[in-house]
């Protein structure tokens, strides 16, 4: 798409926090276990502005893979699973996580 009063070339914005394949993590981590911005930018070191418009940006983009799943309402704004809920419904996440930043 032209648009002769653009200040910067095609992709010169600033540079994505995470690469595709963290933001797709995250993007099902959220569909999947309902976990909330804020856990999600725990978990991804990144602030729950980023978390969000990488969610928004893949989640629209999921229907174009024609995969063969049944993908869940997202959780509504302000919902979703905080980091106490999350550690005790999936502990393991979370020693995961420990480990992986421990490593």
């Amino acid at each position: 798409m032209s648009r002769p009063n653009r200040k910067r070339a095609i992709g010169g914005g600033h540079p994505y926090s995470l690469e595709r394949e963290d933001q797709l993590l995250m993007t099902l981590l959220w569909l999947h276990l309902r976990l909330n911005t804020a856990v999600l930018s725990f978990l991804f070191g990144v602030d729950q502005a980023t978390v969000s418009r990488n969610i928004r940006r893949l989640w629209q983009m999921l229907p174009r893979l024609n995969l063969p799943l049944d993908w869940p309402e997202p959780p509504k704004r302000g919902h979703g699973k905080n980091l106490e809920q999350a550690g005790r419904d999936y502990p393991d996440l979370l020693v995961l996580v420990e480990g992986i930043e421990g490593g």
